[in-house]
């Protein structure tokens, strides 16, 4: 099946999802292989409104408060639970720029019993980790290379081979935008550092 995951804010007696994710896993352009999670882009281009649903149910269930995630296979036969994450979850940048919703705050919101409004994505955000596909020395400052870029090593870092380099942030109108900016994006960080 196809990866997904629910962000969902649960205040212990009932929960909202705030967005339903597609989840990137093994993509080569970020120097990934097989299921290594690489991130997300929100929203899910073909939401699954059974899987909002099952999501919300999980977390209301096991009387979850805050932030948690609950990552999905999208089946032929429908959505199938993977794991739940009882935390902020990695597709938090997405969520928030794809919605314009403060996750945070409803995280804090929530251990006083509020749950987030429903809202409808204004557009498409991204977010994928780049990894590593030699040892490499962090030599500059690339926080003043980019501003698209997350996690920055200090320079004098070493990161070793299949290790996260950094993460990439893009937004769009749509998912192929997003995707594509992600993708043109890791090409420049490996052009000019690995």
């Amino acid at each position: 099946g196809k990866p997904a995951s629910v962000s969902v804010i649960g205040n212990g007696h009932a929960a909202r999802a705030v967005a339903a994710n597609e989840q990137l896993v093994g993509e080569s352009w970020a120097g990934a292989e097989g299921f290594r999670y690489v991130g997300n882009i929100t929203p899910l281009a073909d939401e699954r409104c059974g899987m909002i649903k099952m999501a919300e149910e999980i977390i209301a269930g096991l009387g979850l408060v805050g932030s948690n995630g609950v990552d999905f296979l999208q089946t032929s036969k429908g959505p199938v639970v993977v794991e739940v994450n009882p935390r902020f979850q990695g597709s938090l940048d997405a969520v928030e720029k794809a919605t314009g919703q403060n996750i945070f705050q409803a995280h804090l919101d929530s251990f006083a019993g509020d749950l987030p409004r429903r809202s409808c994505p204004h557009g498409a955000a991204g977010r994928a980790i780049v990894y590593a596909r030699r040892d490499l020395e962090i030599c500059e400052d690339l926080r003043a290379v980019w501003e698209w870029i997350t996690d920055v090593p200090c320079p004098g870092s070493r990161v070793r081979k299949d290790e996260p380099i950094l993460s990439i942030l893009a937004e769009g109108r749509s998912r192929d935008e997003v995707y594509s900016k992600l993708k043109e994006r890791a090409a420049q960080i490996y052009n000019r550092i690995a």
